[in-house]
């Protein structure tokens, strides 16, 4: 399951919006997403750059900066950097750095409605994807249709021009 949702990030990564916007990382807690639900911690990015990690009612403290829109976390167990792999309102995509692997958190809203296992986020990701991909393919399909409407009209006036031409010169 893991390695499908990590197949299909660089077809994301396109749509992902920039961590310039710490509004959206700020305004909820973030789940990051285990194996089991029950071990999930929630992330709350602080916009003092403080960082709270609840697990089962204990609170760890940390800081957390964002760096060339990567994000570096510290806490107790040191300090990290994650490259940005996607983002937007619901979900945020890490890469480890320097390593293969990613970590996943998904909105805390959400993953109290259910959104809590990686077979959900496939199906969630999968969604996005499918939904850029029709977006392009209407955009594409309007396009086309644009384009050919406006060579319609630009030969249907060349040739009103040359019957024109042809009917003043004869």
């Amino acid at each position: 399951m893991k390695n499908y949702i990590l197949s299909i990030i660089p077809n994301l990564k396109k749509y992902s919006k920039k961590l310039n916007d710490i509004s959206l990382l700020t305004q909820d807690g973030w789940a990051l997403i285990d194996s089991s639900p029950s071990k999930s911690k929630i992330y709350y990015f602080k916009r003092d750059k403080e960082l709270l990690i609840t697990f089962r009612g204990r609170v760890k403290h940390g800081s957390w900066d964002i760096i060339h829109n990567n994000i570096n976390i510290i806490d107790d167990e040191g300090s990290f950097i994650f490259k940005l792999d996607f983002f937007n309102e619901n979900y945020l995509i890490l890469g480890i750095d320097n390593q293969e692997g990613n970590i996943f958190f998904v909105k805390e809203s959400l993953y109290q409605k259910g959104i809590n296992s990686f077979t959900v986020i496939e199906k969630e990701l999968n969604k996005i994807h499918k939904k850029h991909i029709q977006n392009l393919e209407y955009k594409s399909e309007n396009g086309v249709s644009e384009i050919l409407l406006f060579f319609l009209l630009v030969g249907l006036i060349i040739g009103i021009i040359i019957f024109i031409q042809f009917s003043t010169n004869s």
